[in-house]
């Protein structure tokens, strides 16, 4: 009887960890790795129907530490996108253990409409953006924009996110702030039920800078 209780014990690790196994495996099997061997750069990418997202490593001395983050997935929400990152983050760290990733470039608000919404919000309720002009009210916009961002944890998806790895990552720099009228943004209706004003002079992009770090 204990040999049969034992052989009963043994059948369902070795079934829980084959579950847990395939799990993983199917985390990354949908990951596609290509080396672009002329560009001294490696892409790890996911193709969801019509649309793609894209993570890129670099061999070159100058680029090492830096991951760019590239999606043409407009019509997902961030929220949506997390999952497919994970693969994504998961099989950069399996294939490249030995680096030292300290920066990512995730330069596209325009492929995340409820990102660039959050920031017009949030620039619309900060005295310190001029909703006339559409710049910072005293200094520079760029790092203007780059301290509304970590203040108002805009990419708050992202932070959860590394911190499954035991990263911390926070907006380092920003670039190319472009701001345009509210009511020629494409969520205007829901700017408009917040009480913005169609004239206000909102920013809806930019490009962004993360530094990462091990979290202690």
């Amino acid at each position: 009887m204990k040999k049969i209780m034992l052989i009963l014990v043994l059948v369902a690790f070795v079934a829980v960890a084959l579950v847990v196994f395939q799990s993983i495996k199917q985390d990354t099997d949908n990951v596609i790795k290509t080396n672009k061997e002329d560009y001294r750069e490696t892409h790890y990418s996911i193709k969801l129907g019509s649309c793609n997202i894209d993570f890129t490593t670099y061999q070159k001395e100058l680029d090492r530490d830096l991951i760019s983050i590239h999606d043409t997935c407009s019509n997902m929400f961030l929220e949506q996108k997390i999952s497919f990152f994970r693969d994504i983050l998961k099989r950069i760290f399996k294939d490249e253990k030995g680096s030292n990733f300290n920066s990512i470039f995730y330069g596209d608000f325009f492929n995340n409409p409820e990102l660039s919404e959050k920031l017009a919000i949030a620039a619309h309720e900060d005295k310190g953006w001029n909703k006339r002009t559409g710049k910072a009210m005293s200094g520079d916009s760029n790092a203007f924009i780059e301290d509304l961002i970590n203040t108002k944890q805009i990419y708050n998806n992202l932070e959860l996110l590394f911190k499954e790895f035991n990263l911390s990552i926070k907006v380092s720099s920003v670039e190319k702030v472009l701001a345009r009228r509210a009511y020629e943004l494409s969520y205007y209706n829901s700017l408009q039920k917040q009480g913005i004003d169609k004239k206000e002079i909102l920013p809806f992009h930019c490009l962004t800078w993360f530094s990462i770090k091990p979290i202690n």
